[in-house]
């Protein structure tokens, strides 16, 4: 087919009629099914032909077979946790520890950072295990879930060892990454290692976390908050609150298979990288950089998980055999959902790169109107714009990478192949996309991370997403600033390391800057009227 405006039709169709439905799924068909029509020319046999080939081969392939299955893994795993009350049995232990707010509010950040490789995982154990304690020192569940959302989705971007870092890594593959020269690769180099270059200009999450951080030490309180706050009582339990089994728990119930998880998928990684340890030749480093069975490694752990879990559970007598198949029925029921759209907007972006090339021709409009050094601002805006509107940070990267990437490659006239040191604005650009989906997950009230916190603190999701808003916007015009002034330092030639330093100089300070100014206008500025 003739490139065209119409390339660019797709990924239009799946904002807009997410914006006017607020329904992700239907939204992703469509513009799935539009873009192979139009990569068809609009012929509807081969339109069903391609269509089918292309969802086939995401089902198939071994890698999105081992990610799903880690995830089915992390929702059985929530089951099993929830049904035999093991989390809030332990939060009753710990209210003989933890006795002032603050305490409480640090004790669900180091509980988030210790389950930090999935944020379903770490944002609802935290959730069940602090909730009771908040209730009791009259936190409110508004601010539980700020706390919740705040890290839970920023550590497991910044986290190489996670559900994202997968995702992400299949991601950069999918947009023409790859170690493997071959006639799909734009760029030579291995998609893990760049991802995990790419961490640190990942400004929201980093600024994001610093600031929840602050407002917990210092007690800001300012926005639909401070009045969330003022009004906050102990909660009376519901029967949401209480375990499905009221049967005699201990922490090895729940830390077990925690333990289980994370040390398979550490063994995993660095027995496939080839660890010294284990029979190979590689440093601790040069294992996790070696392997190439990461996805695998992830659904093999999670199988080792659930086996754990249960196995425990049945000794323990804290579960019938025969309740395992409904166990396993509910944690299938809460992957379900999200990996049907994971899939289908993988499916999205493939079409995007491979069959209509809309990267390419973005790059082709924009040649002479956009200075490159300023890209990762705008791809920060853009996919902050995106994530906010169709609810979902997976689907906004699946929908930029592809694009930004070829687009990138092709402004600078780089070679094809091109090393990642030909295109210096690579690594700050695709770090601006992951910090761009990140703010738009926290924003969207119809996404599964706003969903996810909201529940797990028990709180209304409309109610969390207006009084985590005022919360957010500092990070984020802290991170606007940092791009616009990391793109300014480059554009006067300056170094990547020197106009890193000063994006985060100036992003950071712009960051708490904004958040003292909220607190104070929120406590020392009276109405006038």
């Amino acid at each position: 087919m003739q490139q065209s405006w119409i390339v660019l039709l797709p990924p239009c169709i799946v904002l807009i009629s997410s914006l006017i439905s607020r329904k992700l799924f239907p939204s992703l068909l469509l513009g799935l099914f539009s873009g192979v029509y139009i990569a068809q020319d609009y012929r509807l046999m081969p339109t069903i032909k391609l269509l089918i080939c292309r969802i086939y081969e995401q089902i198939v392939s071994i890698e999105a077979i081992s990610v799903y299955t880690f995830m089915f893994g992390v929702g059985i795993l929530i089951s099993i946790i929830n049904y035999t009350g093991a989390a809030t049995a332990f939060a009753q232990r710990l209210k003989q520890r933890i006795t002032t707010k603050k305490s409480a509010e640090l004790s669900a950040v180091y509980f988030l950072a210790l389950l930090s490789l999935d944020d379903y995982l770490n944002c609802l154990t935290t959730g069940y295990i602090m909730r009771p304690i908040a209730d009791s020192l009259k936190i409110a569940r508004a601010k539980l879930a700020y706390i919740l959302h705040s890290f839970a989705g920023p550590l497991v971007v910044i986290i190489p060892i996670s559900t994202w870092a997968t995702f992400i890594t299949s991601q950069l593959d999918l947009s023409g990454i790859s170690a493997e020269h071959t006639a799909c690769t734009k760029i030579l180099s291995d998609p893990f290692l760049l991802y995990i270059q790419s961490i640190p200009y990942t400004f929201y999450a980093f600024f994001s976390m610093i600031a929840a951080t602050i407002v917990i030490i210092r007690s800001l309180s300012f926005g639909p908050m401070f009045t969330e706050e003022q009004q906050s009582t102990a909660a009376i339990a519901t029967e949401d609150d209480i375990p499905t089994q009221v049967i005699r728990t201990t922490p090895l119930d729940l830390f077990l298979p925690l333990i289980t998880l994370v040390s398979s998928i550490l063994f995993g990684l660095l027995f496939t990288g080839g660890f010294w340890l284990f029979g190979g030749t590689n440093s601790m480093l040069e294992a996790f950089k070696s392997t190439d069975k990461a996805f695998q490694v992830l659904g093999i752990a999670s199988i080792l998980t659930i086996i754990t879990s249960f196995t425990l559970s049945l000794v323990r007598k804290q579960i019938q055999p025969q309740t395992i198949a409904p166990l396993v029925g509910e944690g299938v029921k809460l992957m379900f959902p999200v990996i049907v759209l994971i899939l289908i907007a993988s499916t999205l972006g493939i079409v995007l790169r491979i069959d209509l090339h809309t990267g390419e021709y973005l790059a082709s409009l924009l040649l002479s109107t956009i200075q490159p050094a300023y890209l990762p601002l705008l791809f920060f805006l853009v996919s902050a714009l995106i994530a906010t509107m169709i609810g979902t940070s997976w689907g906004t990267m699946t929908l930029l990478l592809p694009i930004g990437i070829p687009m990138l490659h092709t402004l600078v006239n780089a070679p094809t192949p091109a090393l990642p040191g030909d295109i210096t604005l690579l690594i700050p650009m695709i770090g601006a996309i992951l910090a761009g989906s990140t703010f738009g997950d926290h924003t969207s009230p119809i996404a599964a991370a706003s969903i996810m916190a909201a529940t797990s603190a028990r709180c209304d999701t409309l109610k969390h997403v207006i009084t985590q808003y005022p919360y957010a916007l500092a990070p984020f015009i802290g991170s606007c600033i940092g791009y616009t002034a990391m793109g300014y330092s480059m554009s006067s030639n300056a170094t990547c390391n020197n106009a890193y330093l000063l994006a985060c100089i100036t992003g950071l300070t712009a960051t708490i800057a904004v958040l003292y100014l909220q607190n104070y206008l929120a406590h020392r500025v009276k109405p006038s009227f």
